[in-house]
């Protein structure tokens, strides 16, 4: 199949949009309102957008799902996916499942909130702590979800609209996502060390904040990004310039913060758009049969 491009203009802050809860209904919103400005052949009404977010959302709300959500199977690498698949806390089973149960229900009323839920995790997979993974839920806040909101995207992102998606589901909607991410811990950049008094400049990679475990599953936070427990902190060093190691004290430039985060949400922007567009036309397929 020929791949089709489609360049879209965003101009608009993520907090400056009307609704105003989560961060993946922030996401949701900017990748909706991109395709109905930009895209001629699809159009996603304001019930569906209701739908697609309440299904987004709903992934991580308080019941039965906050109890999934705690046990945790929002974490997914790709790179573990054999070796772990069927643990508890994996997701390679519950994706299959909440896809499969999405395209056979094409068409009907629910289709859209069931579109929302698979948004959710493709949302979840431009997170690092999502990927490495880290372990983080209810109770165990990950700073890298709290920066969303204060990001601003350039002004035209580019999606590829005609990549397919099939079975297995979670290779060919998640697992792309998720090498993405991995791929953008490597980056590298500068940061200065100061010990007694010496000002020495290092260059790192991310895995100074979420580091893997090639042993096992979870990884953890990284001997930079890992909070200070002893004096009491209770969530990571993402964010933060100033970041005091017993003897030792780092100095992170706030615009590297930025632009990974800036980086990360425009992935988040873009997969999502993508993988509505194709639900929208799987939906319009079906209603015209």
């Amino acid at each position: 199949m020929k791949n089709i491009f489609v360049v879209l203009s965003l101009y608009v802050p993520l907090s400056g949009f009307a609704y105003n809860t989560s961060n993946h209904e922030a996401i949701t919103q900017h990748a909706i309102y991109l395709l109905n400005r930009q895209c001629k052949d699809v159009y996603i009404t304001l019930e569906e957008a209701k739908m697609i977010i309440k299904g987004n959302v709903s992934e991580d709300a308080f019941g039965f799902k906050w109890a999934i959500r705690w046990c945790n199977q929002h974490f997914y690498n790709p790179l573990k996916e054999r070796k772990h698949r069927k643990r508890i806390y994996s997701i390679n089973e519950r994706f299959e499942r909440i896809a499969k149960r999405c395209f056979r229900r094409v068409g009907s009323k629910k289709y859209f909130k069931y579109v929302g839920e698979i948004v959710h995790h493709i949302q979840d997979m431009t997170n690092p702590s999502h990927v490495v993974p880290v372990y983080h839920g209810p109770g165990l806040k990950d700073k890298f979800d709290e920066h969303y909101l204060t990001c601003y995207f350039p002004d035209t992102i580019e999606i590829n609209l005609s990549l397919p998606y099939d079975t297995p589901y979670l290779s060919s909607i998640l697992k792309p996502v998720a090498e993405k991410t991995l791929d953008a811990l490597k980056q590298r950049f500068d940061i200065y060390e100061m010990r007694n008094g010496n000002c020495v400049r290092q260059t790192i990679d991310w895995s100074k904040y979420w580091n893997e475990n090639p042993e096992g599953w979870f990884g953890q936070y990284g001997e930079i990004g890992k909070p200070d427990k002893s004096a009491g902190q209770k969530i990571d060093n993402y964010l933060v310039e100033e970041i005091h190691k017993g003897d030792t004290t780092y100095y992170v430039d706030r615009r590297i913060y930025d632009d990974f985060s800036t980086q990360q949400v425009e992935l988040a922007v873009i997969e999502t758009a993508r993988f509505l567009y194709y639900a929208k036309k799987k939906y319009v397929n079906k209603k015209s049969d």
